[in-house]
């Protein structure tokens, strides 16, 4: 299997729908556990164009994934390019933020790398929901999660040693990462709530960048594009992947 550096754009109007899905996903209201809660998740997988000899690929729409009424979370199935946004989940009946909007969550790290299309955990998975369900490998290569500061980009490091391990060690690695980032990134009351979309300041860029070096230490690639500058102009960044690989003649919409 031939592995290359594919460079990816994802257009504005791509970035600005998923910043919609985000905001929208604020104003939901629904009972969880007998808690009026206020926030749920959005998310799905890409279409894009593949070009296997300029080694591109752009991104040029996306298709929402169902979602989970009375939750907060949301399955954006196994797709090669998933995102899923993070809203600022308030607990109602409290009046406290009851999530931390601005980290890639534990469950979402070890998603990652599951998932992975370079790591071996077999599942029940229908990929692309184009076939039926079978135990096998995941198809993942990235996810985007769109959280208030902007889009984080994340997938495992392929040349950190995640596969050699059991799924419960990588479980509990990506609880302290969790636990770790915790300290470096603030939690807003809800009357400050909108704080957690500021990253023009100092203090909150120097945090993002010490976030960012955690995961990065630990092994996950991470590419960041605060809201300002993706909505205007789109992001790039580089992810290797298989040339010619039967991923897209399954998934390709």
């Amino acid at each position: 299997m031939s592995i290359s550096p594919y460079r990816f754009y994802i257009q504005p109007s791509v970035v600005n729908h998923i910043y919609s899905l985000m905001m929208d996903g604020n104003n939901d209201r629904f009972m969880e556990d007998g808690i009026q809660i206020q926030g749920a998740e959005r998310g799905g997988h890409f279409c894009y164009k593949k070009d296997d000899d300029k080694l591109t690929i752009e991104v040029v729409g996306l298709i929402q994934a169902s979602l989970m009424p009375g939750t907060t979370s949301l399955n954006s199935g196994d797709f090669p390019f998933t995102f899923h946004t993070h809203p600022v989940v308030i607990n109602l009946d409290e009046n406290i933020i009851d999530n931390y909007p601005n980290l890639i969550s534990d469950e979402d790290l070890i998603g990652s790398i599951v998932d992975n299309f370079y790591c071996n955990y077999p599942d029940d998975r229908s990929i692309c929901n184009k076939t039926q369900i079978q135990q096998t490998g995941g198809i993942s290569f990235f996810d985007i999660v769109a959280v208030p500061y902007g889009l984080f980009v994340y997938r495992p490091n392929p040349n950190y040693n995640h596969t050699n391990k059991p799924i419960e060690l990588v479980e509990d690695e990506c609880r302290e990462i969790f636990n770790a980032s915790i300290a470096l990134l603030p939690q807003y009351k809800v009357s400050s709530k909108n704080q957690y979309f500021n990253t023009t300041t100092q203090t909150a860029q120097t945090r993002i960048g010490k976030y960012i070096n955690l995961l990065r230490e630990n092994g996950f690639l991470i590419d960041f594009f605060p809201w300002s500058d993706a909505t205007n102009n789109g992001i790039q960044f580089v992810n290797e992947l298989p040339t010619r690989s039967y991923v897209d003649d399954i998934c390709m919409c």
